[in-house]
């Protein structure tokens, strides 16, 4: 009838948001120190002392104890961080290319950034999502024409596996022996977990759908 429905405020990542710790009674409190802003990507360091963080302007490093706020990298094209098991270190994605490639760098921000991954260039998204026990093998999920989760050898970069065609995105268990993913193989989308390295026993979790 010519009437038009909308919902008020902006959409999509250029929001400014803010990041806020949540208590077990499930009350926010927005950590202090941090603007508003685009934030996404929020992952807590595995020593539980800092956040790595992205925004439309890059990586950032939050530090809980100071309310501080550093860059890791200057590059503005980096987003999606994930620590290194020992925190050392973050592994980010970067389109510096015009295509998405994996780089890492020393969190602290000393030394400079190192070309981890490269795939094939018609790629949209590329982004690391967990370890192998050791630390020595990084999963990853590629998004192009269809999804895939793969592992690349820190050790030897050029030795990469694809792990599971068509499915999205991976996270791996606290002890490494499972890895969980959505996948629409049932004709909607649900979460499965299966056994990593070695594969298989692969069983839903989610029952209504799922990401």
């Amino acid at each position: 009838n010519g009437s038009l429905v909308y919902i008020p405020g902006g959409a999509g990542l250029g929001d400014e948001r803010s990041v806020v710790s949540v208590d077990r009674q499930g009350r926010p409190s927005p950590l202090p120190g941090l603007p508003l802003d685009s934030y996404r990507d929020v992952r807590v360091s595995p020593d539980g002392g800092r956040l790595a963080l992205s925004t439309q302007a890059g990586l950032w490093i939050y530090d809980f104890t100071r309310a501080t706020l550093s860059r890791p990298t200057t590059d503005p094209a980096a987003h999606s961080p994930l620590w290194t098991r020992d925190g050392q270190r973050i592994v980010f994605t970067s389109i510096r290319a015009g295509y998405p490639e994996l780089f890492w760098r020393a969190a602290d921000g000393t030394g400079s950034d190192e070309r981890l991954l490269a795939r094939a260039k018609d790629l949209t998204s590329l982004r690391a999502n967990g370890w192998s026990e050791d630390g020595r093998q990084l999963l990853f999920v590629e998004v192009a024409a269809t999804s895939a989760i793969g592992e690349v050898a820190i050790e030897r970069p050029s030795d990469v596996r694809v792990l599971v065609k068509g499915d999205s995105p991976s996270a791996v268990s606290p002890n490494g022996h499972w890895m969980a993913y959505q996948s629409n193989e049932s004709g909607r989308t649900e979460i499965y977990v299966e056994r990593y390295p070695g594969l298989g026993s692969r069983q839903p979790i989610s029952t209504s759908g799922g990401r």
